[in-house]
């Protein structure tokens, strides 16, 4: 399913270069944020940008440094090493969580819930030297040594995470509640590891801003000053969502990500509490839906939303065996629209 959705995107990818022959297939899947951490993998986070001084800041270190430190290894070009980083990566991590949801929740359910999560409208986002691919991997880990009792495992795997993406920060929630209730149930206190270890990772990240701006808020001023992100307690949320309701093309994210984010997220959440998924598993996707919800940036919701896997274990289980096929073929081609869309608009997913 991994490799299926992986070669659907190249086949866009080379489409794309066919509408644009300026692009390659090289640049089309290393866009956007594949441009910025190709220029981290080159020069570090040295170089000033005459806009936002510290916009490389914004970016969190392991995919830019490991794909610059491969690159110089290898001799290969840092296109070829980040795209492949990201695919593998990706590819891994949707193969141990299906193992991991096949052990809790069985192989049909675990089936089609990924098969949902790698056809999902921002799916797309797997396959591009986009940090998505990665933080699967350390979402997968996280749960599986906590499932496990391999607490310090869970701890490092989710700090990883957390120096991947910024959202990875909130792999401390599961560690955390997973911790309680491993406490309540008279288990071992090595418990605490994990939630003490998860956050570190960003923590770091957050000092080492502090220390190249001067600023206590130094990664917040950037993200805020480079992309508009910053928490508005959902009233940009709110306006997206109006401009969807009265179909305002004139913000194509809205009529893109609001349906994600009312009938993925919240309707994934409901339906997370509804069938009694395991708490920890409830509380991660609640904390992961919350994040682009409060935040005034609304272009990235959906891609927000892929780590978040017990939304789609929820819908997965809950889906007649007849909508399954309906819901997912129509998924597939929301994401090769969109995909194909961005790519040829230059509208950033």
């Amino acid at each position: 399913m991994a490799v299926a959705s992986r070669l659907s995107t190249l086949w866009l990818a080379w489409l794309v270069t066919i509408i644009t022959p300026a692009q390659t297939v090289q640049t089309v899947l290393g866009n956007w944020d594949g441009i910025w951490n190709i220029e981290i993998a080159r020069t570090g986070y040295t170089a000033l940008d005459p806009r936002v001084p510290f916009a490389r800041l914004a970016f969190m270190p392991i995919l830019p440094i490991s794909t610059g430190l491969i690159s110089r290894v290898t001799g290969l070009g840092l296109y070829a090493v980040g795209i492949t980083i990201t695919t593998l990566t990706g590819t891994a991590g949707i193969v141990l969580l299906y193992r991991y949801i096949e052990h809790e929740r069985g192989r049909e359910t675990a089936t089609w819930s990924m098969l949902l999560l790698v056809f999902a409208p921002a799916g797309f986002a797997l396959g591009m030297f986009y940090t998505e691919g990665p933080v699967l991997l350390f979402v997968a880990l996280t749960f599986i040594f906590l499932r496990d009792r391999r607490f310090e495992l869970a701890g490092l795997a989710a700090m990883a995470g957390s120096l991947t993406r910024s959202n990875g920060f909130l792999l401390v929630v599961p560690c955390a509640v997973f911790a309680v209730q491993e406490l309540r149930r008279g288990g071992s206190r090595r418990a605490l590891l994990a939630p003490l270890l998860a956050p570190v990772g960003f923590i770091a990240w957050i000092g080492y801003c502090w220390y190249r701006t001067g600023d206590a808020m130094g990664y917040f001023r950037v993200e805020e000053q480079g992309w508009g992100s910053k928490i508005d307690g959902g009233w940009a949320t709110l306006q997206t969502v109006w401009d969807f309701l009265r179909f305002d093309i004139d913000n194509p994210h809205a009529m893109i990500w609001v349906p994600t984010l009312l009938i993925l997220g919240i309707g994934g959440l409901v339906l997370c509490v509804r069938q009694r998924l395991p708490l920890h598993w409830t509380a991660y996707a609640a904390a992961m839906l919350l994040v682009p919800l409060v935040n005034a940036r609304q272009t990235s919701e959906g891609r927000f939303l892929l780590p978040a896997f017990p939304l789609f274990v929820a819908w997965a289980s809950v889906l007649r065996p007849s909508a399954r096929a309906v819901v997912l073929g129509a998924s597939a081609m929301m994401m090769g629209g969109i995909f194909m869309a961005v790519s040829v608009s230059g509208v950033s997913p």
